[in-house]
């Protein structure tokens, strides 16, 4: 089953909140072809809630503090928990005070709840950068689960500071060898590295086209986009994706352009395609 195709009636608030989400984003993007990859291979994966209850990430974070260059360098690829969904905030009321803010809520109901367990067999970096992340991290851990805690420095102009990072990323890098069982090496975090840059490109190019093409998608559609970065698990073949959305981008008309911009866009095809045999 796809976004675009009847379903059975929802199993939760929160499988029926992200259904309802993907619809109407797939209905404004019906025009565009290649757009359906990031809806339908990427994010619907993701939060279908039958993938969640079989899924067994190896590496999850919370937030997007962490650089993820070092968890592909050790040999695996970041789940990351980004929190917002008011079905998981629902989940979390036994565990926090309703005060909480709602983002840590919704975090710790994804990864505290009686519908999937995605943390059984993970190692779970959790950025510590108020009480309630180390909240999270102290009920994660008494939960059972494998948590390695990263603090963040709070004033970057701390002369200290850059030292300070060094040695949480140094500690990361050790514990994410010890859990994947790879030695990282400047060779892999090189690679890793080239492909992050490579994505993080793409995602530039991308606003760019959006803005020469303004008009041709809605502002909802292309944050969906950009997030889809978050929700892949073949970062590559994600990047290849995105660079074709680019280029479909390019060759169609917003309403009302009488062919000027359509022109002025023809070098940045170029360059675009020029970059193709380098992914």
């Amino acid at each position: 089953m796809t976004v675009n195709q009847p379903q059975n009636k929802p199993a939760s608030s929160y499988e029926s909140e992200y259904m309802d989400t993907l619809r109407t984003l797939f209905n404004e993007s019906s025009q565009i072809e290649a757009i359906r990859y990031f809806l339908n291979n990427t994010i619907y994966l993701y939060f279908k809630q039958d993938n969640m209850k079989k899924r067994q990430p190896q590496v999850m974070v919370l937030g997007t503090s962490i650089p993820e260059e070092l968890i592909y360098a050790a040999g695996s690829k970041p789940f990351w928990v980004l929190g917002g969904s008011l079905g998981t905030v629902a989940w979390s009321d036994d565990l926090v005070p309703r005060d909480t803010d709602p983002v840590s809520r919704s975090m710790l109901g994804f990864l505290l709840n009686d519908h999937f367990d995605l943390g059984a067999a993970a190692l779970i970096i959790v950025p510590i950068t108020c009480d309630s992340s180390r909240k999270m991290a102290y009920l994660l851990s008494k939960a059972g689960k494998k948590v390695v805690t990263v603090d963040i420095p709070p004033d970057k102009s701390d002369p200290l500071a850059g030292l300070k990072w060094r040695g949480q990323m140094e500690n990361l890098a050790e514990k994410l060898s010890d859990h994947t069982g790879q030695r990282l090496t400047k060779k892999k975090l090189t690679q890793a590295t080239q492909l992050v840059e490579t994505a993080r490109k793409l995602m530039r190019d991308f606003i760019q086209v959006c803005r020469q093409k303004d008009g041709l998608i809605s502002g909802a559609l292309r944050m969906a986009v950009l997030n889809s970065y978050y929700y892949t698990t073949d970062l590559k073949g994600w990047c290849g994706q995105l660079r074709k959305l680019n280029l479909e981008l390019l060759a169609n008309r917003p309403p009302g352009d009488s062919g000027g911009r359509h022109k002025q866009a023809q070098s940045f095809i170029n360059g675009l395609t020029g970059g193709v045999a380098q992914l």
